[in-house]
């Protein structure tokens, strides 16, 4: 069998003998653009780089009152699926979610007001796994907490079952109660420097802050106790700047935003639109646009220009949250890159041909360096001079369409959402069969390195179903 080098190395041995060449060349140095129109298309992009629209390593899903999970589009809010999960015909009963977020062990877990329970889905393909063993009374929003996850049980006032914090492990099985005061939201935050938990109080409303190391360790982040307010909050969410984001329910819908130290940077009164009566969620969105949704349906803010456009109607949502659903399995491994880390992998999406929804991501990357996509059914190892380690092997395809060529972000990540019928190869494209196992790599520029001026991601597995 032939091994199959990318263009822009030499093969270290014949191909058809096997022996060394019998003429000594120089090998050219690693580069991503190795042919006239490859260098075109990639001067294009760096030209244009940050116009295109970034492929998401996350899914956006909605929660809505009647049982399903609505998808949306996590760059600009387009609605991509009406039911998602309906969890109606997954669990086999009445529900009513509130919140879904990617949960321990790559499991979804969906926290359902109408049954008082945490729901246990497959991260892959959904399947329902059973509920928490935790038991809970209006269970509402959840943020990963060390291995396992923090759940905001609004419980009674008075009863068996008080308002708290729950923190469950990987299992559900409880490891600790925090007694707080009317709970609605909570999420990962860093406060004044401080790793912790930020929870949403409805009234009076509060902000709080949990410190990661000792969550009864509270203080408070802001408050409008004492004020005068038809407000409540209900579910908050974090911005990309660092700040934080709280739905105000109640007249009038209103959005208050604060700096990681707690301060009010601004207040966005919404009774300008008729159309919003009643808030419960805000979601930034990868274009800045915030997403609205309540009680009158699912909305788009433009801050720059307080634009508000209704994208659905006769629907109730509750909440937003961001859900990796990861498939493969990485292996081999990469090589250091100037970051002094190796290149990572990972994939998430559904294993379903039929579905046609995966998206890769290369992590740990130098930022703002350029990179692409590689492909092959046949693992392989090749450490290659002053190139890092290529884990594929026979027909090598390369992801290197002008839309394809990806930029590192500012958090070292890059993505492409993968056509499963367009493979390419070496001269044209097939499409993944059901059965079928295709290895990943990410091929990226790393100049700042001192020996190469390109690397390899470690490979990641992926069989299809």
């Amino acid at each position: 069998m032939t091994n199959s080098v990318p263009d822009g190395f030499v093969r270290p041995v014949d191909g058809r003998s096997g022996r060394p060449p019998q003429r000594a060349r120089r090998a050219p140095r690693p580069t991503l653009f190795h042919s006239l129109g490859n260098w075109l298309a990639w001067a294009v992009v760096c030209a244009f780089a940050g116009a295109a629209e970034p492929a998401s390593a996350q899914r956006l899903f909605g929660c809505e009152q009647g049982g399903v999970l609505i998808e949306f589009d996590p760059f600009d809010g387009a609605v991509k699926d009406l039911a998602a999960l309906d969890l109606k015909v997954l669990v086999g009963a009445p529900v009513g979610p509130v919140e879904a977020v990617s949960g321990p062990r790559g499991e979804l877990w969906v926290s359902d007001l109408a049954s008082d329970r945490v729901l246990r889905f497959d991260g892959a393909d959904f399947a329902y796994l059973g509920e928490l063993p935790t038991s809970f009374v209006n269970p509402r929003g959840m943020a990963p907490f060390g291995e396992g996850m923090v759940v905001v049980n609004s419980g009674f006032i008075h009863g068996p079952s008080q308002p708290s914090l729950v923190h469950v492990d990987d299992a559900g099985q409880t490891l600790a109660v925090h007694l707080v005061s009317s709970p609605t939201d909570v999420v990962p935050y860093t406060h004044n420097g401080t790793n912790g938990l930020v929870y949403s109080v409805s009234w009076p409303p509060t902000i709080m802050f949990a410190d990661a190391n000792d969550l009864s360790n509270q203080s408070v982040f802001w408050s409008l106790a004492g004020v005068s307010t038809g407000h409540f909050f209900d579910m908050i969410s974090g911005r990309q700047n660092g700040n934080l984001l709280a739905a105000a329910f109640t007249q009038p819908p209103a959005i208050y935003e604060f700096a990681p130290s707690g301060t009010l940077v601004r207040f966005t009164d919404l009774s300008f639109q008729p159309s919003i009566t009643a808030l419960r969620a805000v979601h930034e969105l990868g274009n800045g646009n915030l997403l609205l949704g309540g009680l009158d349906g699912v909305f788009l803010l433009d801050e720059s220009t307080q634009t508000v456009t209704q994208l659905l109607s006769d629907v109730i949502l509750r909440s937003f949250g961001e859900v990796r659903t990861d498939i493969g399995a990485p292996y081999c491994t990469a090589l250091p890159n100037s970051l002094g880390v190796p290149g990572s992998m990972s994939a998430f999406g559904k294993r379903l041909t039929a579905r046609n929804d995966v998206v890769l991501t290369a992590s740990d990357l130098p930022p703002l360096q350029f990179g692409i996509f590689i492909t092959s059914r046949i693992q392989a190892l090749q450490v290659l001079p002053n190139g890092g380690s290529l884990c594929l092997g026979g027909q090598i395809g390369r992801f290197q369409n002008l839309e394809q060529i990806f930029q590192v972000d500012g958090g070292g990540r890059g993505s492409l959402r993968v056509d499963l019928a367009a493979i390419p190869q070496t001269n044209w494209t097939v499409a993944v069969q059901p059965g079928e196992t295709w290895n990943f790599q990410a091929w990226y520029r790393d100049p700042a390195s001192p020996s190469t001026i390109s690397n390899f991601t470690e490979g990641l597995e992926i069989a299809f179903q």
